[in-house]
């Protein structure tokens, strides 16, 4: 779950840690819906992962939070039960609509 501070700021995560895209998804999906809500859009990313693909019992999530200038904070959370909810922030959601519009340029 990364932080949607900016574009650019998980463009950047996704190459120097080296993420592919599935990774990233969740946090593009939450700038995209709901714009740089700052720390609390981890919790919207992993809303959306349990909406999405959900939570297995014993996986884990790693959450990374940026504030200004060079704070940072991370927490790894391990699953103790499996998560498949469909939360009502993700309602009617088009993931295809939203790699649509990033290929156009427009957010």
């Amino acid at each position: 779950c990364i932080h949607t501070g900016g574009r650019g700021v998980i463009d950047e995560i996704e190459k120097h840690l080296q993420l592919n895209s599935k990774l990233i998804e969740p946090s593009r999906a939450a700038l995209f819906r709901y714009g740089n809500v700052s720390s609390s859009s981890i919790w919207y990313v992993l809303s959306y992962i349990e909406t999405s693909r959900g939570v297995s019992k014993g996986d884990h999530v790693w959450q990374l939070g940026f504030g200004s200038g060079f704070k940072c904070n991370s927490a790894v959370w391990r699953a103790n039960r499996c998560v498949q909810e469909h939360h009502k922030a993700w309602e009617g959601f088009d993931v295809s609509r939203m790699y649509t519009e990033l290929a156009k340029g427009s957010c």
